[in-house]
């Protein structure tokens, strides 16, 4: 008599867990080979999108070494505008810079008169503290306006009075009017007898003081013909405009200082 197969006793015996142990080994080398194939895609995703931040981070980079900004550019169907002016100074832009450009700022004249010397951020030949035989280059950050002694100097916008004292560039006596718009204005070469002092809230055309002689700057002027050709010395009022945040004393030591005439004409 033939002995029976084994294997086909146990088909016939245990054939449902049989088929139950090959379904589950077929369904766990299936997920094993999804979640594999998932990882790898997880793991491109990723690296694309550090190609991409690197990318942005380069851009920026190159920007900033370049000191370039973009005055139109679209993003996602959006246009920006930007306005820039080239100052040769570092500017911040925030709240407080974006409110003075916005500003309509005005100036009245500070004096009646002729600009004896302009505003100069390029050195100019100068007598040095009075002395008409020695001559020195320096700047010249602000307009001098030719006027008599004794002539009424008058505030060329409303402001508060935040300084009176000695000019340190060597221009006098001083007053500095705050704006409160990003803009200070200063009037030196005044005679010492103020008619304001600090914290005064002061109106436009109001007089703060009188044109005097006590600048280091002196400025001459010739007068005549041909061997008749005289010089002297021209009294006048050296008027000045800082542009920027801060107290007085950090703009003019950054030399903040922009012409005057961008605002008045003489």
């Amino acid at each position: 008599m033939e002995k029976p197969n084994k294997f086909k006793q146990l088909l016939k015996t245990q054939g449902f867990y049989v088929a139950l142990f090959i379904c589950l080994c077929a369904i766990a080398v299936v997920t094993a080979i999804t979640i594999n194939n998932g990882v790898a895609s997880g793991k491109k995703s990723h690296t694309e999108a550090n190609a991409n931040v690197k990318t942005d981070e380069k851009v920026s980079s190159e920007g900033e070494k370049d000191n370039a900004l973009f005055v139109k550019g679209e993003t996602d169907g959006a246009t920006a505008e930007v306005e820039i002016h080239k100052s040769g100074k570092s500017l911040v832009a925030n709240e407080e810079t974006s409110s003075v450009s916005s500003q309509n700022v005005s100036f009245n004249k500070p004096i009646d008169g002729s600009v004896a010397q302009g505003y100069s951020e390029v050195p100019v030949l100068q007598n040095a503290s009075g002395n008409e035989n020695v001559k020195v280059y320096k700047t010249n950050f602000g307009i001098d306006i030719k006027s008599d002694l004794g002539t009424s100097v008058l505030a060329a916008a409303d402001g508060v009075v935040e300084l009176v004292g000695e000019d340190p560039k060597g221009y006098g006596n001083m007053v500095v009017i705050n704006h409160n718009n990003g803009y200070k204005s200063v009037y030196s070469n005044l005679d010492g007898d103020y008619l304001v002092k600090v914290g005064d809230q002061i109106k436009s055309g109001q007089e703060i003081g009188k044109v005097g002689n006590t600048t280091l700057r002196t400025l001459s002027q010739e007068s005549g013909e041909g061997e008749n050709v005289q010089k002297q010395n021209v009294d006048y009022l050296h008027f000045s405009i800082l542009e920027g945040s801060g107290s007085f004393e950090e703009l003019d030591k950054n030399n903040s200082y922009i012409n005057p005439e961008k605002f008045i004409k003489y």
